[in-house]
Parts: structure tokens; C-alpha cells; sequence
């Protein structure tokens, strides 16, 4: 008898779903129980602990069985708040404890399934920058921050490794895309209520200013987070099946462009323009990309504030970028004694110090600024060798989609993180790419996506965690289409 594997696939069975939706209840109930008491002996009641206490056990549950939607779901909800959710004086945040605890169930996931991906080649290139900038602090003239950022870049490079390596099947990659579009919905449609609240800042007050526990939220970086669930969103306004799906993307993405726009981010806004664009030029959509842009357009005139950013230069010289070609000259000069191998990984801010009496600035920038720009820090601290590493990642990055054809199922989701990966760069040309988080999940979920067109897999000959199997869902032993015979 020859059966698909679709025939022979098991059974859902939902005895443990069951027994931690009863556990959950019944946890809520007791902690709400004594919420109530506390409210009656004066206190006023609060909800939240029993929720969060109801939720772990479903939690658990989830980040064994479908790490996927949590804790990664957590951790793309966190990533645009980033910088405001420091946990500690050494630049620690909520996010990067949230990344530990998802690498840590992918791996476990991974291991009671025997199976992993092989990282397609962008990652060796990744994995050769990292290592270069890791040898460069034998040279570097900030030791302290040198080490800060090297560990920092090392942790996100893991956390990539891990992702390009998680095996991942379509629905949970598809799980994933929608959680990156609704989180980043979410985080804009905040950024909007705070901005029509009067959080602003800036030239005529024309900016969203977010601060938590003393710390203040970053403009750019904040605009940035919104490029990769932008282009997700624009992929399925173009390419999705689905008439209510076609029109709840277009919505988000519109919704995600005004988040963008209240920030003032003038790279963002050139950024956003590039995925559309690239959209434009690539797929066969080209009216209805058109169609869009247009409607995008009359958006950006209910929050003209880039369009005055970029009439007026806050730094009082035109043409100056905000200051930012007096730093890049200041940062340039140290190059007539390091041009081949830089100064040294997170050098950048002390180079310039050195460097500030020897050049003039029309417009005073201050001392100890950053780079603002991944050409010239890469330059300045790494030198030509490093940044053709740093530029051939980025390039190989974008390349490698091109095994994937036209006619494949995934050919807008191609579109879709070529875009991101071209107006992440772009936008990288006026910040510090560095710590920003969505452009290391922009590169790693390209190398997801290749693992779900163009798979390599490899299988763990021996699981040491078994004990845990029941939690892990069986896969099939055959691919889809793929007949087994039944004896």
C-alpha cells in the first residue's frame, strides 16, 4: 500500500495542551484568589502577577514545543525598545536575556529532533568578520570598549548561527514573519500614540522622544526597527493569496511608515523609499507598487517632519548631515598611519579625540562621537581589509537569494529581505550598524528563509536529551510529496 506522508503523519494529540491549560487556570485562580484578599486588607488589587504566573506553565510549554512563537516572538517584540530596557550599568538589556533563553530552547528543540541546517554561505562570511574583529583588539587603542563591542557583536553572531541553523519548519517560518510584522506593528502604533501625546523632541519639537528609567530612546535606531517588518508586509500586500491578508499587510505597512516618520529619521525615510522601489524594479507588481507609493506618499504629508529635516539642517551648516561630515573628516585623519588594518575594534570615539585638535569643524560636534556611518568606522577601525570583510558580508548577504527563482513559492519573500538588506545598508551609511539587533535578525532570518527554499540539512546521529522527546511534535520521516511505503 503506498501512502504520502501526509497520510502518515500522527495525530495531534492534546493531552499536555489540556493539562497546562488546567494548570495555568488553576494558578491564576489561586494567585488571583489571594489578589483580591490583599485588595480587601487595604491594597489595591493587581492582575498582572496572576497572569504572568497563569502564563508560565503555557510558556514553557511553547519555548519547548514552538520556540519559534516564544520566546523569539518576545524577543522581536523587545528589540525596537532595546536601548530602554537596560537591566544593568554594563549596557545589558532585557532583549539580550530574552536572545539567551531562545537560543537556549532552539537548541534543545534541535537536539530531540536530530536535525539542524547546514548555514548557507553568508554565514562563513559573517563568521570571518567577527573573527577579524576579534584579533583586531590586539591593536586596538580603546581596550575597554573594544572588548564591550567584540562581545556584544560575538553574541549577536551566535545568535544567528543558532537561527541559521534551527530547523525550522514552513509553518513556524511563516509564524515567525507574523510576529515580526505584528510586533512591529505594535511598536508603531505606541510610537504614534506617545508622538500625538506630546513626547516630542527636537527641532519645533518635531521628533517622538520615548525615555524609560533614565534612558533615552534613539531616534535612528528606533526608525531602523521598522525596516525589515515593513518590507515582510510589503511582500504579502503583493504576493499573498489572500484578499483579507493582502489588505491587513497594506494597512500594517502604512501604519509602520507613520511610526517611522514621527521619528524624523531622514536614513529611515530614504530606507523606506528603497524597499519600495526595489519592489518596483523587481517583481511584476510594478502599477500596484506604483498605486502604493502613492498612497504611502499622501501618509509622510500628515507628519511632515523628515521633509523639514531635510529642508533645514539641524546643525546650522547645509550639507553638513547633522554634523556628521565634520566627524567622518576628524575620524578620516587617523587613516595616514592606520589605513590597512585601522585603528582596532571600538576604537572610534578615542581616534576621534586624538584627532580633534588636527582638524576643523565649521560646526563644533563636541568630543567622543561615534562614527555614524559603517564606511567610515569600518575604515577607521578596521581598516581596507576589515571593511571589504564588513562590505563583501553585506554583499554576499544580498547575493545568495538569487538561487531562488521566479517561479519559486518564495521569490516575494526574496524580494522581501533584498530590500531589507539594501535599505538596512543604506541606512547604515549615516549610524552605527553595530548594536542595532533587527539588522543582525534581517541577515539571520535571510539565511532562515534560504533553509526553507533551498534546504541543507544535517541530522545528530544521537539526541542526549530523549527524556524530553513526548514535549517535541514527531515530524515524518519523509518530505512533503515524498511517498513512503507502509507495510
Amino acid at each position: 500500500m503506498i501512502l504520502s506522508s501526509e497520510d502518515v503523519r500522527p495525530r495531534p494529540r492534546f493531552r499536555i495542551e489540556r493539562a497546562l491549560v488546567g494548570l495555568g487556570g488553576a494558578l491564576y485562580l489561586c494567585v488571583a484568589f489571594m489578589a483580591i484578599v490583599h485588595s480587601e486588607n487595604g491594597g489595591e488589587p493587581n492582575y498582572i502577577l496572576p497572569t504572568i504566573v497563569a502564563a508560565l506553565p503555557f510558556c514553557t510549554f511553547l519555548a519547548f514545543r514552538y520556540p519559534m512563537i516564544f520566546p523569539f516572538g518576545l524577543y522581536v517584540a523587545l528589540v525596537p525598545f532595546d536601548s530602554l530596557l537596560q537591566v544593568s550599568g554594563g549596557g545589558a538589556t532585557l532583549g539580550r536575556f530574552v536572545a539567551i533563553a531562545t537560543a537556549g530552547t532552539m537548541i534543545i528543540h534541535a537536539l530531540l529532533l536530530r536535525r539542524a541546517f547546514v548555514p548557507h554561505r553568508a554565514w562563513f562570511f559573517w563568521a570571518a568578520t567577527v573573527i577579524y574583529m576579534a584579533v583586531s583588539l590586539l591593536w586596538t587603542t580603546d581596550s575597554a570598549n573594544g572588548v564591550l563591542v567584540t562581545l556584544t557583536v560575538v553574541q549577536l553572531f551566535c545568535f544567528m548561527t543558532i537561527l541559521a541553523m534551527y530547523p525550522a519548519t514552513k509553518t513556524e517560518f511563516m509564524v515567525g514573519l507574523a510576529l515580526v510584522i505584528g510586533c512591529g506593528l505594535l511598536a508603531a502604533a505606541y510610537g504614534i500614540q506617545q508622538y500625538l501625546a506630546g513626547n516630542v523632541s527636537g527641532e519645533q519639537g518635531s521628533r517622538l522622544s520615548l525615555t524609560a528609567g533614565g534612558y533615552e530612546m534613539d531616534f535612528n535606531y528606533f526608525a531602523a526597527s521598522f525596516i525589515l517588518p515593513m518590507a515582510v508586509a510589503t511582500c504579502f500586500t503583493f504576493y499573498s493569496k489572500h484578499t483579507i491578508a493582502k489588505i491587513a499587510s497594506g494597512l500594517a505597512t502604512l501604519v509602520m511608515m507613520a511610526g517611522l516618520l514621527v521619528t524624523g529619521s531622514r536614513g529611515a525615510f530614504i530606507a523606506a523609499v528603497a524597499i519600495f522601489l526595489y519592489f518596483g524594479f523587481r517583481s511584476r507588481f510594478k502599477l500596484q507598487v506604483a498605486g502604493f507609493l502613492a498612497v504611502v506618499g499622501s501618509v509622510t504629508l500628515l507628519f511632515p517632519s523628515v521633509y523639514y529635516r531635510f529642508a533645514n539642517d539641524p546643525s546650522g551648516q547645509q550639507g553638513s548631515a547633522s554634523g556628521r561630515t565634520f566627524i567622518w573628516q576628524t575620524g578620516l585623519y587617523s587613516l595616514r598611519d592606520h589605513i590597512l588594518f585601522g585603528t582596532g575594534v571600538g576604537s572610534y570615539a578615542d581616534t576621534y579625540d586624538r584627532n580633534f585638535l588636527h582638524v576643523y569643524q565649521a560646526s563644533f560636534q563636541g568630543w567622543s562621537r561615534p562614527s555614524h556611518s559603517i564606511l567610515v568606522g569600518g575604515l577607521t577601525e578596521l581598516g581596507v581589509v576589515g571593511l571589504l570583510l564588513v562590505l563583501a558580508s553585506w554583499y554576499v548577504s544580498f547575493r545568495q537569494l538569487k538561487i531562488i527563482p521566479k517561479t519559486s513559492e518564495w521569490f516575494g519573500l526574496r524580494l522581501a529581505f533584498e530590500s531589507a538588506i539594501v535599505a538596512l545598508f543604506a541606512m547604515s551609511l549615516s549610524i552605527d550598524p553595530t548594536y542595532i539587533k533587527y539588522v543582525w535578525l534581517a541577515h539571520s532570518m535571510a539565511l532562515m528563509l534560504l533553509n526553507q527554499a533551498v534546504p541543507r540539512a544535517m541530522r545528530l546521529e544521537r539526541s542526549p536529551l530523549r527524556g524530553l522527546a513526548p514535549l517535541i511534535p514527531r515530524r515524518p520521516s519523509v518530505e512533503r510529496g515524498v511517498s513512503a511505503r507502509v507495510r
